[in-house]
């Protein structure tokens, strides 16, 4: 699930950068719901061990969003 998550952030990541969307859609609309799934431990353990399937500049990005966010808790 959070492979194909994370494909369909870095499409809309790419569409961003490349003008094919208005600038900063990503931002706006998924940033917040991609970033409440990898800021679990479960996602961040996902995230550092598949990272690597994806493109260097995306990394960046989503390693620089992931630390600007504070890791959410397990739900009880």
């Amino acid at each position: 699930l959070l492979t194909t998550i994370t494909r369909m952030n870095w499409g809309i990541w790419t569409r961003d950068r490349l003008g094919f969307i208005p600038k900063g859609s990503f931002a706006r609309t998924n940033v917040p719901t991609f970033m409440r799934m990898l800021n679990t431990p479960g996602g961040m353990a996902w995230w550092n061990h598949r990272k690597q399937e994806f493109p260097d500049d995306f990394v960046r990005d989503v390693d620089k969003l992931i630390a600007g966010q504070p890791t959410a808790k397990p739900l009880p």
